[in-house]
């Protein structure tokens, strides 16, 4: 998966190792690839959009998309999870739309 295939809104791309996923494999074929750091995407100086896989490496886990502010893990703006690469699309549009209207 790209990058450019996903509308970030506002969001500048800060880290991003994705582009393994791919939407014809199912999430264990591509396990190895799967770690708690995936992707940050920053809206301002104190909005991250962060996505990782928990638990990492292991083919029975979940994407985890969320939106922080000021390094507030403990109270996201918006948390939410997918366990296929198309449910992760689908979460991101409302966490991008969550993370770009905060900035």
């Amino acid at each position: 998966m790209k990058p450019t295939e996903i509308d970030w809104r506002s969001g500048i791309i800060d880290y991003w190792d994705l582009d393994f996923l791919d939407l014809r494999q199912d999430m264990a074929a591509q396990a190895e690839y799967l770690k708690e750091d995936l992707a940050q995407v920053k809206y301002s100086s104190d909005v991250l959009l962060d996505i990782g896989w928990y638990p990492e490496f292991s083919p029975s886990g979940e994407f985890v998309v969320t939106v922080i502010r000021g390094g507030d893990w403990e109270s996201p703006l918006f948390q939410g999870s997918a366990n296929s690469v198309q449910a992760l699309l689908t979460c991101l549009v409302t966490a991008v739309v969550a993370a770009d209207s905060e900035k």
